[in-house]
């Protein structure tokens, strides 16, 4: 074997050795890192609190008394900040819901805080109280809450969304006295009211718990309602003049129905429907996952069984022994003042650009609940053309004497990967634990990551001259918040020559544990293809004037933040574009320069050999010929 074959074959050999060895210790596992949260609550929001693009958790402590931020580092970790925390001690009410978003104009982040009378129970009349708790980045307003100031009282969980485009947020409920509102100009214990029912007649009671959405629903760019009442769900799509109700689609005939996911689920760049169901009340005998066709306005099953999955946390490869079956679970709490709906949550974990679900489901003949992520899969037997398919158990998230009750995505280690958040109950009932399971199933995938901001600002925002307490001054805020309402689409084409698009809502839901990410991760596949155009848009402004900007060739693997301003101008819209390389692109790089240092090696070795053998042949040949020298 002459030289350069021999070179051949030991390249051949150890990019394949390379290859096995960067595959086998990057298997797939949601449980290989998990972080314990210092704090003992309920999450009940997600939202950047202080501007610096990390995504801080709000929390409601166990005896629904107080609540608190929780801002996120860099390490990922969370600390715990004395000036970010409310309570209600004192006047006989418990904290049931938080709305966090810019409700003042100010371009900070304030909390919109929902209470209930301490002795009511769930199922009452419902009569919830709703408080403004003004922020500034580094400090909490309390005094309204403390004070018992109030601004509305509604029988609901409101919904948050931007009803007049001022990228000031809004929130939709109905009152006591039965009449649905928009409240906005939110200050302190006042508040303007629109009548959103003016010319309707005979409108049912907003379903509690509900999913209410603020969402592009027919590809217009401007953002829709979905409201629920107690018997269907109505659709308003925004119109001059405001909302008007174009259809209503009454519930399937099932015992529980669970809350929405308003996601696009097949890649189609419009928004697709998914809705839990159970034949029973405690999801005991059949579980049932269904999806709406637009075209007809009805319900089709998407799943029916749901295979259960071995207690591994990798990719079930082998079928589940016969009779097996997983079914939606809903988690209960003993005190009667929270409920935990039935809900599944979407991101897309494996990047393979099709969300994933996330929800709380226990096997038929055992009551453990368990952390389950449902596969996006292709099935081409229903018209979503997909099925979610019980892929991966999480158990690291939680300790084995413990009820998990909630669970959400979040991109904590701002790698553009959907972490799972796990929210779970001790055997003591006041004992709330929190823990990330990061992900990192997408090895092998590209993402991109889009927020948009308020925009009420850039550049000539205001600093804060004195903060609430009267200390120094905080820095300048670069610009908005997370804000409500705005779509976001993509097209790119593929690495077989297919187009693909995608459709994201931002903050599309905020009520009764909606839990949404204030940013979208849209997956790209394992192929690193230029995303050809990114489509943002804000709320329709009191004009109806559609507010749109697109941006051509962004690269995969960023993190892009839009700025709308100024809003109405959508040309000179602002973008920041963070670059994050993905694993395969660093492991990549590791493996080649591995590969050029071994071949490097080679080489001096055989240079070396050659040398020696030169010097050998010389010595041999002034042996022969002593006349040479």
């Amino acid at each position: 074997m002459n030289l350069t074959a021999l070179l051949k074959h030991v390249i051949c050999i150890l990019t394949v050795g390379l290859i096995n060895l960067f595959l086998l210790t990057n298997s797939f596992s949601v449980d290989k890192k998990l972080i314990s949260i210092q704090a003992n609550g309920l999450i009940t929001a997600l939202g950047d609190f202080d501007s610096d693009k990390l995504t801080d958790l709000f929390i409601i402590s166990p005896a629904r008394n107080s609540f608190q931020v929780l801002r996120a580092t860099n390490k990922p970790d969370f600390i715990y900040d004395s000036n970010l925390e409310c309570n209600v001690s004192g006047h006989g009410e418990s904290i049931v819901g938080l709305i966090p978003g810019d409700f003042s104009g100010k371009a900070f982040m304030d909390v919109v805080v929902i209470t209930r009378d301490s002795d009511h129970s769930i199922g009452d009349n419902d009569q919830l109280n709703l408080y403004l708790v003004p922020g500034d980045r580094n400090h909490l307003e309390c005094r309204y809450l403390r004070d018992k100031m109030f601004f509305a009282q509604v029988t609901h969980q409101p919904l948050a969304l931007d009803y007049n485009g001022d990228m000031i947020v809004d929130l939709f409920a109905r009152d006591i006295n039965g009449q649905r509102y928009i409240y906005t100009s939110i200050k302190e214990s006042n508040v303007t009211r629109v009548n959103l029912t003016n010319t309707e007649s005979n409108i049912g009671k907003i379903r509690s718990p509900n999913s209410n959405g603020f969402i592009d629903l027919n590809g217009d760019f401007r953002s829709d309602l979905i409201i629920e009442n107690d018997k269907s769900m109505e659709y308003w799509y925004h119109s001059s003049g405001g909302f008007v109700k174009t259809k209503e689609i009454p519930y399937p005939n099932y015992k529980l129905i669970g809350l929405s996911t308003l996601a696009d689920m097949n890649g189609d760049g419009i928004v697709d429907h998914i809705l839990p169901v159970c034949s029973d009340s405690s999801c005991s005998s059949t579980s049932t996952l269904l999806a709406l066709d637009g075209a007809k306005n009805e319900w089709f099953i998407v799943n029916d069984n749901f295979p259960d999955v071995s207690s591994s946390s990798s990719s079930s490869s082998s079928p589940p022994p016969p009779g097996s079956s997983l079914l939606f679970s809903v988690a209960t709490d003993d005190s009667a003042k929270f409920i935990f709906p039935l809900k599944l949550r979407q991101a897309d974990v494996d990047g393979d650009g099709f969300p994933d679900l996330l929800g709380l489901m226990k096997s038929k003949d055992k009551p453990n609940i368990k952390v389950i992520i449902l596969q996006n899969i292709k099935n081409a037997t229903n018209p979503l053309g997909r099925s979610f398919v019980p892929r991966w158990l999480i158990e690291g998230g939680y300790e084995s004497t413990n009820l998990p009750i909630l669970t959400a995505w979040a991109d904590i280690s701002e790698d553009g990967k959907a972490d799972v958040i796990i929210n779970s109950q001790g055997s003591g009932k006041s004992n709330y634990a929190i823990s990330v399971v990061l992900n990192d199933q997408m090895y092998d995938a590209c993402f991109l990551k889009v927020l948009v901001t308020s925009g009420l600002c850039y550049g000539d925002c205001p600093s804060i001259e004195k903060t609430i307490d009267g200390s120094a001054p905080a820095s300048p805020i670069p610009y908005g918040t997370n804000q409500p309402g705005p779509a976001i689409t993509y097209q790119l084409v593929d690495a077989s020559g297919n187009r693909r698009a995608g459709f994201a809502g931002q903050l599309s839901q905020s009520s009764d544990f909606s839990l949404q990410m204030p940013y979208t991760i849209f997956g790209l596949g394992q192929f690193p293809n230029f995303v050809d155009n990114l489509t943002a848009s804000i709320p329709a402004a009191e004009d109806n004037s559609v507010r749109v900007s697109s941006w051509l060739q962004i690269v995969p693997d960023a993190q892009v933040v839009v700025i709308p301003y100024p809003p109405s101008d959508p040309k000179i819209w602002r973008t920041k574009l963070f670059i994050t390389p993905s694993d395969i692109v660093i492991s990549t790089l590791i493996t080649l320069t591995c590969i050029c240092v071994v071949l490097a090696l080679i080489i001096l070795l055989l240079h070396r050999k050659e040398v020696l053998e030169d010097l050998a042949e010389h010595e041999e040949y002034k042996r022969h010929w002593p006349e040479s020298r």
